[in-house]
């Protein structure tokens, strides 16, 4: 976005000052897959491991086996989605 006197902004301070967070972007959609990732993983830590719902629910075994799985699966969701993100932008 030009400033008043048509200029561009040159530098990040600039984009920070003409509000670049305001647009749709690779870089706000990263950012934002990230905070959500980093919320889902409290989350996920919160139910195993401090209220141990799992196993609560359905025993110790479904427990363990239910934390093997998200120990692989959800980092390979987030990738998935980020190398999406990034094909999209390229496309």
């Amino acid at each position: 976005m030009p400033d008043r006197e048509g200029h561009r902004p040159q530098s990040v301070g600039q984009h920070a000052l003409y509000g670049i967070e305001r647009g749709d972007n690779l870089v706000s959609r990263l950012l934002a897959l990230g905070y959500v990732t980093l919320g889902t993983a409290f989350l996920i830590n919160l139910l195993l491991v401090r209220f141990r719902v799992v196993e609560q629910l359905f025993g110790r075994w479904a427990q363990e086996q239910c934390y093997l799985v998200l120990r692989w699966a959800f980092p390979v969701l987030i990738l998935t989605v980020a190398v999406a993100m990034v094909l999209s932008a390229i496309a």
